[in-house]
């Protein structure tokens, strides 16, 4: 099986359906924020985000839900489904899960 892997300082995205208001999956060309936002699936060797260690940045970032501009990555289809190829200079944040007190 083939597999997608990102070069340099880019990162394979899956983006989350944007929805309106009402929960109603929203077309391409109807989105109004300047935004997205997707799950790290991948890293390139040369991503490096929030002061993460070389040696266990990849462990750290694949799984992080992260914040990137709307028009700067390149958007894939492959297998039927559809990823964003996003250079590191386009993520605006990443999204910290709040802990959970018991």
């Amino acid at each position: 099986m083939n597999q997608l892997k990102p070069l340099e300082d880019r990162l394979l995205v899956e983006a989350e359906a944007e929805l309106s208001e009402s929960g109603i999956a929203l077309p391409e060309g109807v989105r109004r924020e300047s935004y997205r936002v997707g799950t790290i699936l991948d890293i390139g060797e040369s991503v490096s985000l929030g002061g993460v260690m070389q040696e266990n940045r990849k462990e750290w970032l694949v799984g992080k839900k992260i914040i990137f501009e709307r028009y700067g990555p390149l958007h894939l289809k492959q297998f039927n489904e559809r990823f964003f190829m996003v250079r590191q200079q386009y993520i605006i944040g990443i999204i910290e899960e709040e802990q959970k007190n018991d």
